[in-house]
């Protein structure tokens, strides 16, 4: 997955056992990229077919940094 990330243009963050179940949390940031509707639909897009490679993978969403 890390790999998948980097080559779509993400750096991870934060890669760690989620705080309850046997889950995983992993964060990542885009490489020189403007917010825009489209940028937010196409990371979206990304990770949801990313945690489709992950048995039990869920994409959880997006948080924006200050």
């Amino acid at each position: 997955m890390a790999t998948a990330a980097s080559k779509g243009g993400w750096d991870l963050q934060r890669v760690a056992e989620a705080a309850s179940g046997t889950g995983w949390v992993v964060i990542a940031e885009p490489r020189g990229v403007i917010l825009t509707p489209d940028t937010v639909i196409s990371a979206r897009t990304f990770f949801e077919r990313l945690a489709t490679t992950v048995p039990g993978g869920d994409y959880d969403d997006w948080e924006a940094s200050v």
